[in-house]
C-alpha cells in the first residue's frame, strides 16, 4: 500500500507535473488524526474551460470536527 501511494504523489506518476498539490494533516495531542490530499490539473481545467479541483485520501476518525476542519483546509486551498 505505501508503495502505491508513493508512485501516486511523486514524480513517478506521469500526471505528476501537470497538476498542482497541496496535503493536510490534522493533528490532535502530538497524533495524526486524519489527512487529505487536494489535486488541480490546470492542463484539463484549461482544455476543458473549466475550474475542478480533486480532493482525495480523506482519511479521518470518526471526529464531525476533525473531518470538518480538513475539509474546510481543502476548501481554502
Amino acid at each position: 500500500m505505501e508503495a502505491d501511494e508513493y508512485k501516486m504523489t511523486t514524480k513517478r506518476n506521469p500526471h505528476f507535473g501537470e497538476c498542482e498539490q497541496a496535503y493536510f494533516l490534522a493533528e490532535e495531542n502530538g497524533k495524526v488524526v486524519g489527512r487529505i490530499a487536494c489535486l488541480v490539473m490546470h492542463r484539463f481545467n484549461e482544455k476543458n474551460s473549466s475550474k475542478y479541483a480533486r480532493f482525495t485520501r480523506f482519511d479521518v476518525i470518526e471526529n464531525e470536527e476533525v473531518a470538518h476542519a480538513l475539509l474546510a483546509a481543502a476548501e481554502e486551498w
